[in-house]
């Protein structure tokens, strides 16, 4: 870990846009950096709400398929997650300076099983048939970590005029 002090960010409010937002998405892509600031990514395979009122999430991923960004994490204490809805492209950024890893609960499992239908149904109807699901899903089969963190900064990264531009937490990303 780090020897910088812990930086506590502002509460961001999380809307019920946000968070049915967050709920709906089965791509999830992640971002961190070593203390050397080199980036690393990663897939995640659910986000769920560790604390509303605190803005508090958590992430979780395949422990053995992460591990350099689980390392990242604890090095710098950032994380970025990318949310998309690959039906719509609608997608999402959120940001956090304090990411700790943590363990699951059981609410995380139940995540990732919804998640896995709802990408599963939303890859067949682009033609995809199950297979690409269930290899996409195999990670979840794997020990997992959770990466806890505060929600510090929103983004919209739907394409179009709109991406990268700040979101104050209110509203949800913009449609394509």
């Amino acid at each position: 870990m780090s020897d910088l002090p812990a930086i506590r960010p502002p509460i961001l409010p999380l809307s019920d846009a946000v968070l049915s937002f967050i709920a709906s998405c089965g791509s999830i892509r992640l971002a961190s950096r070593t203390a050397a600031f080199r980036p690393i990514a990663a897939r995640g395979l659910s986000v769920v709400v560790a604390d509303r009122s605190s803005g508090l999430l958590r992430v979780c991923v395949s422990t053995p398929g992460c591990r350099p960004l689980l390392e990242a994490v604890q090095d710098s204490g950032t994380l970025a997650v990318a949310l998309s809805q690959p039906l719509t492209h609608r997608s999402l950024q959120i940001k956090g300076r304090d990411a700790v890893l943590t363990g699951i609960q059981p609410e995380d499992r139940d995540q990732i099983d919804r998640l896995r239908r709802i990408m599963a149904l939303d890859l067949r109807e682009l033609g995809y048939d199950t297979s690409l699901t269930d290899s996409f899903w195999k990670a979840a089969e794997d020990p997992l970590t959770g990466i806890t963190f505060t929600a510090a900064a929103l983004f919209d990264q739907t394409p179009g005029p709109a991406a990268g531009s700040a979101i104050d937490g209110r509203t949800g990303p913009s449609l394509p």
